[in-house]
């Protein structure tokens, strides 16, 4: 048995003990190979079967005889095609036939009946055929970077899908059929062209997480708040220049991305978002931050870079589960005392502003392992910035600073201290052992 199994596999031996050499291999030993691999998962009622990144141009039509499959992964090829034989594995629960440069899928592909994700993104699909309807039991679709021009009607068929992934399809008119899944939860619809909200997506309230990231989109209805399911919204590289107060009302939201758009101001009723955990709104035209905004207890990430922010409220004191907060290249000129109270805090990025000193309260954040203070303005560091006996990474680049306070000497974790373009009078003494200097 053995020996029969060695000999199966020794043109697939061959292949990848020759690749190194030439490059790539021949067709000819590739197919060799596969037809090897097939035959052997036949032989033997093989379930999982991997012919991905062999740079295979055809599938065999010997697939349809390996009907104990239940995974079949050809992705990563230089495929045209699929065999009408696939649709002969009826115990397929798993195909993955992305990054290949298929055109089309056959007829065929509908009589899988047992198929619940279908991975077919990055190929040269322009559209499904109408026998994908009758995959009942799919639950996943990824039709992501493929030059669909339309969908088949037979779409709205598929009464398992859970979750859709239309991004890079050039599709910039939505497709009806998608707002008729009945159980969709997760629609990625990103880099579309859209130029507005599609308003059959305001009827789609079993949504969880939609994507509509890196379209043209320049209002969001107030109809979203018909969508209360929802716990991931991302609208980030839009052209937004407004949120509507009805947000407030997506009271299940954990995840919101508004970053990347044209947004000057927030409405008040962001503070009504208490389950949200992670909110992105770098990238933006802000300056200045509701005081609402420290109602969102829960929160865990905050992404305010790259806007026109001059100072931060003191209500951001009241993020007691805050861990990171990232500020960095705003125009902050002092922080409120209440930094101090973020007692979660791990990561904060304060770089590119125009602080010219620090509160003393900053040295409260025992938590923090990663501080980034570089091109600011400081000429001089409060003492108690050596409390922060957690600090990992230390970055003070590009300040005024003459000098820094001794107490640094109790950062027993120090790793790395980034002193670079300063007019230091001395190099720092007292540091623990083992810390990198950049200077």
């Amino acid at each position: 048995m053995m020996l029969r199994r060695t000999r199966a596999l020794l043109p697939l031996l061959l292949l990848v003990l020759l690749a190194p050499a030439c490059q790539s291999p021949t067709p000819d030993l590739v197919d060799q190979a596969t037809r090897s691999k097939i035959e052997l998962a036949i032989r033997e009622g093989t379930t999982h079967l991997d012919l991905s990144g062999i740079e295979l141009t055809a599938i065999p039509p010997e697939i349809g005889q390996a009907t104990a499959l239940t995974h079949l992964d050809v992705s990563h090829n230089r495929l045209t095609t699929l065999p009408p034989e696939i649709g002969k594995l009826s115990a397929l629960a798993t195909l993955d036939i992305s990054r290949n440069q298929i055109t089309r899928l056959p007829a065929e592909i509908g009589q899988l009946a047992d198929l619940k994700l279908l991975f077919a993104y990055d190929n040269k699909l322009a559209t499904l055929p109408g026998e994908i309807g009758s995959l009942q039991k799919l639950l996943v679709l990824d039709l992501d970077q493929n030059p669909l021009t339309s969908l088949p009607n037979e779409l709205a068929q598929l009464e398992s899908l859970n979750s859709l992934e239309l991004c890079q399809t050039g599709l910039a008119q939505f497709p009806p059929q998608v707002a008729q899944l009945p159980n969709l939860s997760v629609l990625n619809y990103c880099a579309n062209g859209l130029r507005e909200f599609p308003p059959a997506i305001l009827g789609m309230t079993g949504l969880t997480n939609l994507s509509l990231q890196d379209n043209t989109i320049a209002e969001l209805p107030p109809g979203i708040s018909g969508l209360t399911q929802l716990r991931a919204l991302s609208l980030e590289g839009n052209h937004l220049t407004r949120v509507p107060a009805e947000i407030g009302q997506l009271h299940e939201l954990r995840l919101l991305g508004l970053g990347k758009n044209r947004l000057t101001s927030l409405p008040p009723e962001i503070g009504q978002l208490k389950a949200l955990q992670w909110l992105n709104l770098g990238q933006n035209d802000l300056t200045s931050l509701p005081t609402e905004i420290g109602q969102l207890t829960n929160l865990e990430v905050l992404y305010i870079y790259g806007n026109g922010l001059t100072s931060l409220p003191p209500e951001i004191g009241y993020l007691a589960h805050l861990k990171t907060l990232s500020a960095f290249s705003n125009r902050l000129t002092a922080l409120p005392a209440d930094i101090g109270r973020l007692f979660s805090l791990t990561e904060l990025n304060l770089s590119l502003n125009q602080l010219s000193e620090l509160p003393p309260e900053i040295g409260q954040l025992a938590t923090l392992e990663e501080l980034d203070l570089s091109h600011n303005g400081l000429a001089k560091l409060p003492p108690q910035l050596g409390r922060l006996t957690n600090l990992t990474e230390l970055d003070l680049s590009g300040n005024r600073l003459i000098a820094l306070p001794s107490q640094m000497g109790q950062m027993a974790k120090l790793r790395l201290l980034d002193i670079r373009d300063n007019p230091l009078e001395e190099m720092p003494r007292n540091l623990p052992e083992g810390v990198t200097i950049l200077h």
